[in-house]
């Protein structure tokens, strides 16, 4: 992880030496009051301890035990003592000179992974009564990112047992013959979860290949009818990209409600869904996009950032006001997201880095959401 200068995040060694633990739970979670001498105000840190540091934080060993000690916590500013412990994560660095905080990279491979290994039980479970779980994979042409991409989702169906079906059709496909493979495909008892990727040919009606898939195989989150569902807090299988950001947040801990977040995009796959799972969430939100004027002016009040917008480096580091959550949806050519990831960094208190953040966390949730499709909907093929 990068260093930076966290001089303007430097707590003194006389707070840190007025550290005390107001309250405990096990698993060597702790609440720790940290009150700033020169304003008042009051820092609450929920800290959970490294599982290999066996000894817990209080306020007579803060100094003794956790020099050069880096601890997964949690910041709230608060002016009454007695208010709940609420805030965002980053890491905190307690060196002898006081408390050092630098952002929490949020680890989108770390989140991916533990979904994965949760998904491989489940899908020996539903083997043992017969049923595969299977992705089928609709590719339209030759375009080469895309055929990286659906075989990269194989890969990943493979690992953890699922299959993997594709189906390549020649870029000369009109769009009839596309909505008859779905169809097909939707009649297939033994297909869970149909993902068209995008983009097709232009000369294909994509909104139309969209809708034909059936909502019980729309793991994928495409169509307006699961859009309207997920909307409304009832979905079952919300775009992936955004389901991956909601996931990532939910890995961390981040706190939603009451918080100001604002979404740069509004694609119906990515920016509009991302934009309503965080309104059902309690969290205030903003959707900006191509029209919006004054952008730098709304980020700055933004508690938490989603860049969905598709430009790389598109959002710089005097946009964000200090501590926000950053999420980066984007990745274009470079291996670079939509924000200024070294700038964002300066200020951010939680980033997702691309490559490695809300990316492998995607791929996830549509092995997830068509896991989740096999259990519910699943038969025994009719060959079996």
């Amino acid at each position: 992880m990068k260093k930076t200068n966290s001089a303007n995040r430097l707590f003194g060694v006389e707070y840190s030496r007025k550290l005390d633990v107001a309250y405990s739970q096990p698993f060597d979670v702790r609440y720790i009051k940290n009150t700033n001498i020169k304003t008042g105000k009051t820092l609450y840190i929920r800290v959970i301890m490294n599982l290999k540091i066996n000894k817990a934080v209080t306020g007579e060993n803060v100094e003794s035990t956790t020099r050069e000690l880096r601890i997964l916590l949690y910041l709230a500013i608060s002016r009454s003592p007695g208010q709940k412990a609420r805030g965002y994560p980053c890491l905190l660095l307690l060196l002898s000179g006081g408390i050092a905080v630098e952002p929490l990279v949020l680890d989108g491979k770390l989140v991916a992974s533990e979904v994965k290994e949760s998904l491989k039980s489940r899908v020996e479970g539903l083997k043992e009564k017969g049923i595969t779980p299977c992705l089928a994979t609709v590719l339209v042409g030759d375009d080469p990112s895309s055929a990286t991409y659906v075989k990269m989702k194989g890969n990943a169906c493979a690992k953890i047992g699922m299959e993997s079906r594709r189906i390549h059709l020649p870029k000369e496909t009109t769009t009839n013959e596309l909505l008859d493979m779905i169809q097909e495909l939707n009649d297939d008892s033994s297909v869970h979860g149909i993902l068209l990727q995008h983009p097709v040919p232009h000369h294909i009606d994509e909104r139309a290949a969209f809708e034909a898939i059936s909502i019980e195989k729309d793991v994928d989150g495409v169509t307006s009818h699961g859009f309207g569902q997920n909307s409304l807090g009832f979905g079952e299988y919300p775009s992936c990209t955004p389901a991956a950001i909601m996931s990532i947040i939910d890995y961390y801990d981040v706190t939603l409600e009451g918080k100001h977040a604002v979404v740069v995009g509004r694609s119906p796959i990515l920016g509009k869904p991302v934009s309503m799972m965080l309104l059902n969430r309690n969290a205030t939100v903003t959707t900006c996009h191509s029209y919006t004027e004054n952008l730098p002016d709304i980020l700055a009040s933004a508690d938490i950032v989603v860049a969905a917008v598709g430009k790389p480096n598109f959002i710089q580091g005097n946009w964000i006001k200090e501590g926000a959550v950053v999420l980066d949806a984007g990745y274009n050519k470079g291996n670079v997201g939509d924000i200024d990831y070294e700038a964002c960094y300066e200020k951010a208190g939680a980033i997702t880095p691309v490559p490695g953040g809300v990316g492998p966390v995607t791929i996830s949730m549509l092995l997830k959401q068509t896991v989740d499709s096999a259990e519910k909907y699943g038969c025994v093929p009719q060959n079996a």
